[in-house]
């Protein structure tokens, strides 16, 4: 007894017969009869979309080619910490991923796509290859992680005064989950930190020269947020309520006393003495 004849492959058919299938994948997610493995494939999509990384402590600036970009916070040195968060809640999210730290210029910002964001990523800065150096992949843990040591290119090449971002995204290609950008720092080139470590400031500068203060971070926000706007307003804070002072800036430690000598390198041995006896009248 013969085989029938095998009937003849239909392209039409097997267009109409996927097409059967996906409609009635859509009607069985309608009808909520979806698979257990359906509701969590659906359920993990939905969370990932409302998660956000977060960079949780700014960049310490200036940076110097060839040194460890730290963090900062409270004028204080410390690691550079990211989060994985909730998008509506902000609270942190106990996911385990593989995040990828990348540079980015100053005025990338505000809103932006996934898209938008990596073509942004700096590789190569004018005359320097490949200029953010060090591990750029961390994990999270629990949502949690630090960026381990990466540092601005330093070689024969001089780097000319340049301001950056840095950013964090899924490492995995992933773009369910919003990347994170820190405040734009200065880059400068470690043969120019010896004249910047020694450079003096005047009263009328702004409070942003000041060492530890560094533009647009939080300190200074804070600062200007109490309308101390120059080194000269600072140092009047500081001879009326250097408490006060001391609350403000965030710490009482080594950044704060660092900060405090940059401020009165404006001052002149003839006003360091109306200020001494200026704090010595209010003791008495």
């Amino acid at each position: 007894m013969g085989f029938p004849p095998r009937a003849a492959w239909n392209p039409v058919s097997e267009v109409k017969n996927s097409g059967e299938r996906v409609f009635e994948h859509i009607l069985r997610i309608q009808l909520n009869l979806i698979t257990e493995q359906d509701k969590e494939a659906l359920s993990l999509v939905s969370e990932l979309k409302t998660y956000k990384l977060i960079f949780s402590t700014g960049v310490a600036s200036p940076v110097f080619t060839g040194k460890a970009i730290r963090g900062e916070s409270s004028g204080v040195s410390e690691p550079i910490d990211v989060i994985l968060v909730d998008n509506e809640t902000n609270k942190t999210v106990d996911v385990s991923k593989r995040v990828r730290v990348v540079l980015l210029p100053e005025d990338f910002g505000g809103v932006w796509t996934s898209l938008q964001f990596k073509n942004s990523i700096i590789t190569d800065w004018r005359n320097k290859k490949n200029i953010l150096q060090g591990n750029h992949s961390f994990n999270l843990v629990l949502g949690r992680g630090t960026v381990p040591k990466i540092w601005i290119k330093h070689d024969k090449k001089h780097l000319s005064k340049s301001k950056f971002l840095l950013g964090a995204m899924i490492d995995d290609g992933s773009y369910d989950i919003k990347e994170a950008i820190t405040d734009p720092f200065e880059a400068i080139d470690r043969r120019n930190e010896l004249i910047s470590k020694n450079r003096s400031v005047t009263l009328a500068d702004k409070v942003s020269r000041l060492r530890n203060v560094g533009r647009n971070g939080k300190l200074c926000k804070r600062l200007e947020h109490e309308k101390i706007m120059t080194v000269k307003d600072f140092l009047d804070r500081l001879s009326s309520n250097p408490v006060a002072l001391q609350k403000i800036y965030g710490s009482t430690g080594k950044g704060w006393e660092v900060t405090v000598r940059h401020a009165k390198t404006s001052i002149s041995d003839k006003m360091v003495l109306i200020y001494l006896t200026v704090i010595y009248v209010q003791i008495l």
